[in-house]
């Protein structure tokens, strides 16, 4: 996956099957954790499943 749109606490990664956003902070302190991850319409997961996403 591909940054699409970085800001100030989020960062949007999307490929052609698949969106994600990934927080960069948790009430002020530095963090990242995945905030949502999906696949869009009539794209199927990759074999390994959402894992298999990680970047």
């Amino acid at each position: 996956m591909a940054v699409g749109i970085k800001g100030k606490n989020r960062i949007k990664l999307e490929s052609a099957g698949h969106k994600a956003v990934v927080g960069l902070d948790w009430n002020g302190e530095t963090k990242n954790w995945l905030l949502a991850a999906y696949k869009k319409k009539n794209h199927p997961l990759p074999k390994g499943g959402l894992a298999s996403l990680v970047i």
